[in-house]
């Protein structure tokens, strides 16, 4: 059993890893911010099923938070000390990053600075706690 820091937790491709993960018998701290891209009810439905489908729902820990808020994360690595981090979170819509640029570079993996700095700075200096995994990561939009 590993414990896995799991962004973008709330989301299509993060609720079903959260669930994969799981399954096979993780602990999963889960972070999203929740944002209103997509609807929000439904992100909150993912979280549901993620709870109702774990054979362990005790094994499932929800923060809604951004993952630029350094302090936050700060706090989550702390108390939760992760041996994994699977970093699924970013702004969807790749058209609408045309209005707000610097959101999305910020929250692109390893690219903004912020939390991904932040993220980045924990994944590389992080004390190995066992064989620590550096990082697996998703997006929709490579630009």
């Amino acid at each position: 059993m590993k414990t896995i820091l799991l962004t973008g937790a709330a989301g299509f491709i993060g609720s079903n890893t959260a669930s994969a993960l799981l399954d096979r018998g993780d602990v999963v701290i889960g972070v999203d911010n929740l944002n209103d891209y997509y609807d929000p009810a439904r992100k909150q439905s993912n979280l549901e099923e993620v709870r109702a489908g774990a054979p362990d729902p005790s094994n499932f820990v929800f923060y809604e938070s951004d993952i630029r808020d350094e302090a936050a994360m700060e706090a989550i690595f702390a108390e939760h000390e992760p041996e994994s981090i699977i970093h699924l979170a970013a702004m969807a819509g790749v058209r609408a990053s045309m209005d707000d640029p610097r959101l999305y570079f910020d929250v692109k993996p390893f690219h903004g600075d912020a939390a991904n700095h932040n993220t980045r700075r924990r994944i590389e200096t992080a004390p190995p706690k066992s064989s620590r995994a550096k990082a697996c990561w998703n997006s929709s939009a490579v630009r």
